[in-house]
Parts: structure tokens; sequence; C-alpha cells
């Protein structure tokens, strides 16, 4: 790797990666991005909508330096920035749009990731957000304190579950879902937040409270997320009962998969179909 550093420039790096991952089909003409961290501290940014079939090294943009190469970088920057600010042992970062994840992205189902060990030890378990335009500086934040040691930021995290935007307390409630033992100090606050206007958020609190020990509520919300109109939701609420222990499931729960293996069979619809593959394993899992 030192090598390859020393050689090729971080501008002709990105040219010949962004060039691959176009050829393969694993973005669109004008999307995904690609930045590099060079020694010195310089972003290295494709630019924003231009063709990624045919960038050139002089088509890169940096960011820290006088060289302009004509375009803006990639609007996705602050998701690259924040990346970089907390992993200083990462220096590369791909943005692509492979059609399979794509696909689950938009059924809002995670596709099943263990299957292959080292997938699971290296990424952990993937998580789908609920859909928002692309640059929106706090979503990228809350994102961030989810993501990456979210237990040193745990008020924050809970007074982000009050935002106006539903996007923002989704990740807000993941963060706290994914903060160890120390979310059963805030299990009053996940409580209050259970009559959430969003589906998505009521989902993502249930995990959390899950997390804390509050198997009841969090049960109750599931309960409710399997009643949301939205499919979408439903499938969100089955993907987590598939990581429950079965003795937490409970008999409300049964008898709404039940029905969910009669009612989605033969139906059309895409997350319809995900819906009735759930609830098929559930039913084989559960016994029922």
């Amino acid at each position: 790797m030192e090598q390859i550093e020393e050689t090729i420039h971080p501008a002709q790096q990105i040219a010949e990666v962004i060039h691959r991952v176009w050829m393969k089909g694993l973005t669109t003409a004008s999307g995904g991005n690609i930045t590099v961290r060079d020694k010195s501290g310089n972003i290295w940014s494709t630019p924003a909508s231009v063709d990624k079939g045919s960038l050139k090294a002089d088509d890169i943009v940096c960011l820290n330096s006088e060289r302009k190469s004509g375009y803006k970088p990639t609007s996705e920057l602050p998701f690259h920035k924040a990346v970089y600010n907390k992993r200083s042992d990462i220096n590369a970062l791909i943005h692509a749009h492979p059609p399979g994840l794509t696909t689950f992205s938009m059924l809002k189902s995670i596709p099943t990731t263990d299957i292959i060990p080292d997938i699971i030890r290296i990424c952990g378990m993937p998580v789908i957000a609920p859909y928002k335009i692309s640059g929106v500086e706090e979503i990228i934040e809350t994102a961030e304190m989810a993501s990456y040691r979210p237990e040193n930021c745990m008020e924050e995290l809970v007074s982000r579950l009050e935002h106006d935007d539903p996007s923002v307390r989704f990740w807000a409630a993941m963060g706290l879902a994914n903060s160890g033992e120390q979310v059963t100090e805030y299990s009053s606050n996940l409580l209050e937040k259970r009559n959430d206007s969003s589906g998505e958020v009521k989902a993502a609190l249930a995990e959390a409270l899950l997390a804390a020990d509050e198997t009841s509520e969090a049960m109750e919300l599931i309960e409710e997320t399997l009643a949301d109109p939205d499919n979408h939701v439903k499938l969100r609420a089955l993907n987590l009962i598939e990581t429950l222990d079965e003795s937490l499931v409970t008999e409300e729960v049964k008898n709404t998969i039940r029905r969910f293996e009669d009612e989605f069979e033969n139906q059309e619809a895409a997350a319809a179909g995900y819906i009735f593959l759930a609830s098929e394993r559930l039913v084989d899992k559960l016994g029922l």
C-alpha cells in the first residue's frame, strides 16, 4: 500500500478507481463519489454531477490546496469529512450505488450479512436510515454520533429525540440503541418518545428499549409498528423480531406474523413480498 501511495498521485488513483466502479455497474453516470486524504492532509474528491465513467485525473478536486479543476467537490463531502475527523486510520472512502444494496435500501430490508464471518467481523450489522436528501448537516452529525462511540454523546443524542426532523430522531434512537449498557440510564427518555409520529423512529426506539432491558415496552412498540400502514415500517419491525430470543416474542406478535404470512403471500409489491419472506422465516423459527 505504501508503494502505491508513493507512485500513484491521489487524483490518478481516484480517476482509475471510479472508472472501475462505473465499468462494473456499481454506480450511475453521475452518482457515487470517492475521496482520498493524502499525507499532507489534503482531501481529494470526485467532482459533483459529472459523468463518473469519463473522469480524468485533471477533473479531480483538491480541497486544501490551490489546485483548481473547474468543478465543485461531491455534495457528500460532509459525510466523508466526518469520517476523517473521527478516524485517523482511514484515508480513502468510496460511496457507490450497487444495484443489489440499492434494492435492499428501497425495500427498507437489511441483507443477511452473517453468511460470511469476515463481513460481520469487519462491518458489523448494517443499518438502513429513513430517506432524506443528501447534504443535510444535522442528520450527518447525528448519524456520526450514532455510528462512532455513541456512549460518548448520550445527552446530545437524547436531546435530538426532540428534533423536528424524523431522520435526526431516527439516528438519535439508533445511537442510543448502540451505546451499550449506558442506555439503561436513559430509559425514561425513550419511554417518553413512544408516541413518535414516525413509524421508522418507533422501530428504532423499540430497538433502543430492548437494549435498555425495557422488554415489555419494546414489544408494545413492535406491535404498533407491525400495524403501521407503511409496509416498509412493518418490514423493519419484522427484521428486528428476527434478532430476538423466542421467549421475548408475545402471542400478539406471533398472531400478527401468522396473519402476515397469509396476507402478503402472492402480493406483487416488492415490500409486501419481503414481508411474506420475513414472516415465513419467523414462522419456522418460532414454530408457529
